[in-house]
């Protein structure tokens, strides 16, 4: 029997060479890739049967690459992530990812899952035969068509989400466990955990835009999911119809109310003085019963005269009760349920919902509001979700690596040498740089870092950088230059000066090719230093700008070694900026066309030549960037 072919594909050399000595060890052909066009180029000319597929990627990433890939064929990908977040697993397994696995890994797990997923039939799996339509409500599963579609409207899903709610759409109502699920839509020789079921279902009722108390597929606690129909809202619960009958009521009973007045006030000869204007009122009303002419008396012709006034009123007001109800319950209700829905999705953790309601009046001042809120919801939720991701990336890589190649070294499969030693060891240092600039940013965001400002030379400490850079940038043959005069002195803390310049400098290195030219110049303005660094490196987009200086933000969102450092060092320069009273920002004109960081940092105050002691330093740093004007 021949071989299985598999496509490798990770930024990271060494856990593509550890998973290749693996999979050959069992007899596969293997094939590697180390970013996503090299992927997709490799795939077209190997064919493989399996591609095991990295998140991040430099180009194009992961889950663009596996969406590609399931346009053109059918090959099963086993999605390799350091990303922990249910969020990512989701996106990998929507576009058609039939296994994910989470780094630190073991080998052995890899090749277990590798086996299992190939021993699947795709094209037993993928048949389908002619089976009926199911309705529930306003949602249609075609099986024969493989569609779902809500209010005539398509809804896109992924082959295994539809086998996923046709599984529970065949028998509704019947509480399937996750087990069930597996073995019915993934298979038998599945060896993931249960929890991709609870990913899917999470990206279906996303889809079918399910409310949680009135979902499709709905969750039984401890058990499973079952999916049932929706059940309307009886009309004697909505608000609207609460409101209408509430208008009517007081329609009815003002009528009823004025129609027994009027009979009291003519009975018992309280509206003597009315028949004086009985010939206009007739006149108005019509004529009066003959009988009641020639019998009766001016008060009982009044009597009826009122009554029929009464009851002509009675009706045109009920009229108009019904219109007015109908209008302001349409106009109140509908979108109090937009906004009660909204809220329910906002609670659901879907921040991404916005109402639109075009009117005038306090609701749409509560829409506006509303959605000022999604908005910071939604920004602050996408802050937190990327800085746990990053973290947790940046931790799980070098581990990954470290693990792997300590596990391929017990079975024998890494050959115990010195290149593979300086490999692990490099990585453990990776580890403790990263910790050690997660601690920095962590205590410099807190306010926590002592900065101790004193009057500084600031064009000596310039010269003294440059001297220390300059063999660095001379071997890459990069210009290395300082347009500076001697420069009044600045208030500021040598050390964390040192520390702005480096990072910005060694940026600056990293992103100039071999030629370029790095200049560090410093200008004297009204009211502070400006200091600039300008490259003729790579540059920066214009959508990047505005992001560069936040944490672990990087514009190669692989995070490749070669590529960049871990994307906290510029984030550890504002802060240190701002603590000593100054700001930090950047420019670029494009992509290809360099960029220029500038910081600026206040001038030393004309303070006395007395000798300080340390206390007395740092009590100064604090007050002095108070009283001097940025």
């Amino acid at each position: 029997m021949e071989a299985a072919t598999i496509l490798v594909v990770d930024d990271e050399q060494p856990i593509v060479d550890l998973v290749a000595g693996y999979l050959n060890a069992e007899g596969f052909s293997v094939h590697r890739a180390y970013d996503g066009n090299g992927a997709l180029a490799t795939a077209r000319v190997v064919r493989p049967d399996l591609v095991i597929l990295d998140v991040m990627l430099p180009g194009i990433d992961g889950v663009e690459v596996c969406r590609r890939l399931h346009q053109e064929t059918s090959v099963y990908v086993l999605m390799l992530t350091a990303r922990t977040d249910e969020v990512d697993k989701l996106i990998g397994l929507s576009v058609g990812a039939d296994d994910y696995l989470t780094k630190p890994f073991s080998p052995r797990e890899l090749v277990a899952r590798v086996k299992a997923i190939l021993r699947r039939s795709r094209s037993a799996a993928e048949r389908s035969h002619e089976r009926p339509a199911l309705s529930f409500g306003n949602l249609v599963i075609d099986p024969d068509r493989r569609e779902v579609t809500r209010n005539s409207s398509q809804i896109e899903l992924t082959p295994r989400e539809f086998d996923l709610l046709y599984a529970l759409a065949k028998q509704p109502g019947r509480v399937f466990t996750r087990e069930e699920l597996l073995q019915q839509v993934w298979g038998r020789d599945f060896m993931g955990i249960d929890r991709v079921v609870d990913v899917h279902i999470g990206t279906l009722r996303r889809k079918l835009g399910d409310e949680s108390a009135e979902a499709v597929v709905q969750t039984v606690r401890g058990v499973g999911y079952k999916i049932r129909r929706r059940r309307a809202m009886k009309w004697t619960r909505q608000l609207r119809w609460k409101l209408f009958m509430s208008h009517l009521v007081i329609v009815v009973i003002a009528d009823v109310v004025l129609l027994g007045t009027a009979s009291f006030m003519a009975r018992f000869g309280l509206a003597t003085t009315a028949p004086l204007t009985l010939g206009d009122a007739a006149a108005e009303t019509g004529q009066l019963d003959p009988a009641a002419g020639i019998a009766g008396t001016f008060l009982e012709q009044f009597n009826v005269v009122v009554q029929q006034a009464l009851l002509v009123s009675g009706f045109a007001a009920l009229a108009a009760a019904v219109v007015v109800s109908l209008f302001v319950s349409q106009r109140i209700v509908e979108p109090l349920q937009l906004l009660s829905a909204v809220s329910r999705r906002m609670a659901n953790g879907f921040y991404r919902e916005r109402t639109t309601i075009a009117s005038d009046d306090e609701i749409a001042e509560l829409s506006h509001s509303v959605n000022q809120l999604a908005d910071a919801l939604d920004r602050t939720e996408q802050r937190r979700l990327a800085l746990l991701t990053d973290v947790t990336h940046e931790l799980r890589t070098p581990l990954a690596t470290i693990g792997g190649y300590m596990e391929g070294l017990i079975d024998g499969v890494i050959q115990p040498d010195r290149e593979n030693f300086a490999l692990v060891l490099r990585e453990t240092g990776r580890l403790q740089r990263l910790i050690e600039d997660l601690e920095l940013l962590s205590r410099v965001e807190a306010g926590q870092l002592p900065i101790v400002a004193r009057s500084l030379d600031l064009h000596a400490l310039l010269e003294q950088m440059l001297v220390q850079f300059q063999p660095t940038f001379a071997a890459q043959e990069i210009d290395l230059r300082l347009d500076a005069q001697p420069l009044p002195a600045c208030w500021a803390d040598p050390d964390r000066v040192n520390q702005v310049l480096i990072n910005l400098i060694a940026n600056a290195f990293r992103y100039t090719p071999r030629g370029g030219s790095v200049t560090l110049s410093v200008l004297a303005l009204e009211e502070h230093l400006l200091i600039a660094l300008k490259d003729t490196g790579i540059g920066i987009a214009s959508e990047h700008l505005p992001h560069i200086f936040e944490r672990f933000y990087r514009v190669d969102k692989s995070r490749a070694r070669h590529s960049g450092g871990n994307g906290v060092g510029l984030a550890i320069a504002r802060h240190l900026v701002y603590a000593q009273g100054g700001e930090l920002w950047a420019t670029s004109d494009g992509p290809g066309l360099g960029a220029t960081f500038y910081f600026t940092l206040p001038y030393a105050p004309p303070l006395p030549e007395t000798a300080f002691t340390a206390e007395q330093t740092i009590a100064a740093a604090t007050i002095v960037p108070d009283i001097i004007t940025r």
